[in-house]
């Protein structure tokens, strides 16, 4: 509905059409996260196909990864999970120049949250965790990012402990808790 409320228009094979240029998506993703990674990702072109969309996969092994967001650019949607430790690790991603000129690699411009980044690094303690988060909720509202779930990795230990930051184990934090 929203697609049809936009002008977009389906075309004799299904796809979707809008003066003259058909809808279509080239969806990015990491081939070596596993087959849960690339069904999902064959999930959404199926859906976004019903839609009415034109959806390429491609899937790229992890050294390419990097070249197709920053260099090549040759993706319109990317399955691509960030993990970081504090929200102003995103800025540089989220905001600023394009790649390949900066690191926003999404081509992203969310004034709003351009503007609360501005005012959050300048509040520390509570009230500046308010507007980190604030300024978070933005990019999901206007869907400039959109969550996914990841696979789950079981991780054992015995008689230790060990830090995880941003999904990833550190293994220079192994302690041991116990001789034996």
């Amino acid at each position: 509905a929203a697609l049809d409320a936009a002008g977009w228009k389906a075309g004799a094979d299904g796809v979707r059409v809008k003066d003259g240029k058909r809808l279509s998506l080239r969806l990015l993703y990491v081939t070596t996260k596993g087959a849960g990674i690339q069904a999902a990702n064959e999930y959404l072109a199926q859906a976004w196909k019903k839609a009415g969309a034109e959806v390429t996969l491609n899937g790229v092994i992890d050294t390419k990864l990097s070249e197709s967001l920053n260099a090549a650019q040759d993706w319109d949607v990317v399955w691509l999970p960030i993990g970081v430790t504090l929200p102003t690790q995103l800025v540089g991603f989220l905001s600023g120049p394009a790649a390949p000129k900066g690191a926003n690699f999404a081509h992203l411009s969310n004034e709003r949250y351009e503007k609360l980044v501005a005012e959050a690094v300048t509040k520390p303690g509570e009230e500046g965790c308010k507007l980190w988060t604030e300024s978070e909720s933005v990019l999901f509202e206007a869907a400039d990012l959109v969550p996914v779930v990841e696979t789950t990795a079981l991780i054992a230990q015995r008689n230790a402990t060990f830090d995880m930051v941003a999904g990833i184990f550190v293994p220079t934090s192994i302690r041991t808790t116990k001789a034996g």
